[in-house]
């Protein structure tokens, strides 16, 4: 019987879209919404909209920046590796 292959977090992060996805949500997003947060926090100028509102922008630029990364990085490499 053939056992089913272990594969780690970063190898499933770094192979697959949804990998890219949500590791730079947690990577970037994370950090980025807390340092915005601060930033506001300290200005005066946070409200729960514009918490909302920054999460909104965090998670769309994570997205952005994880699809940019897969399509030009990370899957012609991959693709590259397959091919040899």
């Amino acid at each position: 019987m053939r056992e089913p292959k272990k594969t780690s977090l970063l190898d499933w992060a770094s192979h697959t879209l949804s990998g890219h996805i949500v590791f730079f949500r947690v990577a970037v997003g994370l950090p980025g919404f807390a340092l915005l947060l601060f930033l506001h926090y300290s200005e005066g100028t946070l409200t729960v909209g514009r918490a909302i509102y920054v999460a909104f922008l965090v998670t769309i630029g994570a997205l952005v920046i994880a699809l940019l990364g897969w399509y030009t990085i990370s899957l012609p490499l991959i693709t590259n590796m397959r091919r040899k």
